[in-house]
């Protein structure tokens, strides 16, 4: 083999080289821009579930209030039902004390008038 030959083929096997080297990279260029789209794209949709998340924990929040205002107002109604109970069972005492007055008061009267 002559040095024209050696170095033909030595410039074929580097330009070769080359071009291996460049389809790979561009191959590898591909992938990273592949890889990139995807997670932007998972940036994207986790960024739309956390909005929707929010949206949902803020009307949660809304619904645990409003919630304990029902509760907290059966509550004060319960207790006030209670209070009028005790209310209304004293006040049958004390309606069949007057009457027993007002009835002694009328015989009272009755036999007054009778004298």
């Amino acid at each position: 083999m002559d040095l024209g030959t050696i170095a033909a083929t030595a410039s074929t096997v580097v330009a070769l080289s080359g071009v291996a080297a460049w389809a790979v990279q561009r191959d590898s260029l591909k992938v990273v821009r592949e890889q990139n789209s995807d997670l932007r794209a998972d940036i994207s949709d986790k960024d739309r579930r956390h909005d929707e998340d929010e949206r949902t924990i803020a009307q949660l929040r809304s619904d645990l209030e409003a919630l304990a205002r029902v509760v907290t107002n059966e509550v004060l109604i319960q207790a006030i039902n209670d209070v009028l109970t005790h209310h209304h069972e004293r006040s049958e005492v004390h309606f069949g004390e007057i009457k027993e007055i007002l009835d002694k008061v009328q015989e009272w009267q009755n036999r007054h008038r009778e004298s």
